[in-house]
């Protein structure tokens, strides 16, 4: 055969290699590969896995223009990043793992909430407040259920405001010794005018102490002071004795105060000393108040210890006395105090073990194999109400509902002794302050400094404040109180941070009144 037929003759065709799909037992081209080791192994509800496309491998040295690459092979195989479900699962699972193969402490371990979402869950959370009747000596610090209505009129009698004489009409007076059981006694002896004095007629007076019923037809009382007796003759002294009587002085009237049927103190009221007086004042001799939640707590951790020094590896305890009575301050009242290790059979039987209202616990809130409150509450069915908080410090803190009869709740705080008062402070405020009633109060000062924020997290920052100006203290690690122990409010700093000057809201300490 010639060379110019050979090449006219039609070539033969090239072999057409094999591809590794064709190859038998493999899916044909653009078929559904199921269960493959790329495909993502969770059923999405609609659509079939499909597999995840091979990435080209690149090769190695430096690529144009851009820097020297290191192939695949190169990493090691722990720093590997292992390829995601790209049907984007709300279960959140890796590599097509379903939500239920999650062991229940994973289930436990949420996201974050924002600080004002959690203080308003807390406050949704609380139960409506209940009612009981204290008497008045228990009612201290107490908030009050119902109004404070007066039934008589405050004074409810006519009384002198002075020590002095009660008289009647234009001077001089004729002093009256009152004798008998309806009478004003004298002064001097210091006994009191009777309940129902003996009225006065115009050119007379009696003697009468502070606080005692004026007899009627008494225009004035004069002051013991502003007067003078000569054989049985009263004289006003001076211009103060000229005043007292031409103003028709140091009488308090009947309803002065306070008339019948007013409404002294609404409902939510904290009751102080001078608002018992008050109602001491009206004739009550018990009030109805809000019943305080009562509360056990549990103490975890096998490192710390009650008393003494403590020894390398130890802690003392801090919360024993510090935390029931920072929530005595707000509102609750402890009635049993449990010390557990970190053991979660253990945390399991406290949490259950008294017959209260909510559960506070310290310590076991993280992520750590010692950490077990979690664990324990999954165990037990428990609903989280906030999953944990987006603070710093304080963001282990956690508030979940029991699944038992009553509901109660379980405010889990951290074990860093500033972590957990400030988290008590922003998650358990609000809680008791709905569950007595009251309003978990705020205030907004000014930022003496810059204060930095955090990126995706709230900044609870103790401070002092001199006038409206707030300086955040020092020593303001987890594990410290110093820099707590001198703070008059907790500042609140938003992620963005707040400029010198700025108005930054403050929270309260629930010990500092």
């Amino acid at each position: 055969m010639s060379g110019r037929a050979a090449r006219s003759a039609p070539r033969r065709a090239p072999r057409r290699k094999e591809h590794r799909h064709e190859r038998p037992g493999r899916p044909a081209p653009g078929a559904v590969r199921l269960g493959g080791p790329r495909a993502c192994r969770t059923r999405h509800r609609g659509c079939p896995a499909r597999p995840r496309p091979r990435a080209r491998r690149r090769r190695r040295g430096r690529a144009r223009g851009g820097p020297a690459c290191r192939p695949r092979d190169d990493v090691p195989r722990g720093l590997r990043r292992r390829p995601r479900c790209r049907r984007g699962c709300r279960s959140g699972c890796r590599r097509g793992r379903r939500a239920g193969a999650c062991t229940p402490a994973r289930r436990l371990v949420s996201r974050s909430v924002a600080f004002s979402e959690a203080r308003a869950l807390a406050r949704s959370a609380a139960p409506a407040p209940a009612t009981e009747r204290v008497p008045l000596a228990e009612a201290l610090g107490r908030v009050l259920a119902e109004p404070l209505v007066t039934a008589i009129p405050l004074p409810h009698f006519a009384s002198a405001a002075m020590d002095g004489w009660a008289v009647c009409g234009p001077p001089p007076w004729r002093l009256r010794a009152d004798t008998g059981d309806d009478a004003a006694g004298p002064a001097a002896a210091g006994v009191p005018a009777a309940a129902s004095p003996a009225g006065l007629e115009a050119g007379e007076a009696v003697e009468i102490v502070t606080g005692a019923p004026v007899p009627p037809g008494a225009d004035a009382v004069l002051r013991v002071e502003a007067g003078r007796v000569v054989e049985g003759i009263l004289e006003p002294v001076g211009e103060t004795g000229r005043h007292d009587v031409d103003g028709r002085r140091h009488i308090r009237p009947a309803g002065a105060e306070a008339a019948i049927g007013d409404r002294l103190l609404e409902a939510g009221a904290v009751l102080t000393p001078p608002r018992i007086a008050l109602a001491a004042g009206t004739g009550a001799d018990d009030l109805a108040v809000r019943r305080r939640p009562r509360v056990a707590l549990i103490l975890t951790g096998d490192e710390v210890v009650e008393s003494g020094v403590p020894e390398s590896g130890q802690v003392r305890d801090s919360f024993r006395v510090a935390i029931p009575a920072a929530l005595h301050a707000l509102g609750a009242e402890v009635v049993a105090v449990h010390r557990v290790g970190d053991d979660e059979p253990t945390t399991r039987v406290a949490l259950v073990a008294d017959d209260v209202d909510l559960v506070v616990t310290t310590g076991g809130t993280g992520r750590s194999s010692a950490d077990h409150v979690r664990t324990a509450l999954a165990a037990d069915g428990a609903d989280l109400v906030v999953p944990g908080l987006a603070t710093r410090p304080g963001g282990p803190t956690l508030l979940a509902r029991l699944p038992d009869a009553g509901g109660r709740l379980v405010l889990g705080l951290p074990g860093n002794p500033l972590a957990a008062m400030l988290g008590l402070v922003a998650l358990g405020a609000p809680l008791l302050a709905a569950w007595t009633g009251t309003e978990a109060a705020s205030r907004t000062v000014a930022a003496a400094r810059a204060l930095p924020g955090r990126a995706h997290s709230t900044g609870l920052v103790p401070a002092t404040v001199a006038g409206a100006a707030a300086t955040p203290v020092a020593h303001l690690g987890s594990g410290m109180l110093r820099g707590l122990a001198m703070a008059d409010v907790v500042l609140v700093v938003p992620p963005g941070g707040v400029a010198e000057g700025a108005s930054v809201e403050a929270l309260p300490l629930p010990w500092s009144g």
